[in-house]
């Protein structure tokens, strides 16, 4: 599949997994790129959850995926 195709089905995960969450929990949304990008940090507000996975845009650009987990990692602990 195209990385619009693979991007249209992580958003679709991102949101379908954002449906699950309590109102106890959190959630940060991260774009994946060269250079990762916090869309939203540690959120329990689910509208802007859903705005900030529908606004994200795919990069061209190939993802540093050890920097985005990195980012995912620091930000869980500082949540």
């Amino acid at each position: 599949p195209n990385g619009a195709s693979r991007f249209a089905a992580a958003q679709s995960e991102a949101l379908a997994l954002l449906d699950t969450l309590s109102g106890d929990d959190s959630m940060t949304v991260i774009r994946v790129a060269d250079k990762p990008d916090v869309l939203i940090s540690a959120s329990r507000d689910p509208l802007a959850l859903r705005a900030a996975i529908l606004a994200a845009q795919p990069s061209e650009a190939e993802a540093d995926w050890v920097a985005a987990l990195t980012l995912a990692a620091a930000d869980a602990v500082n949540a």
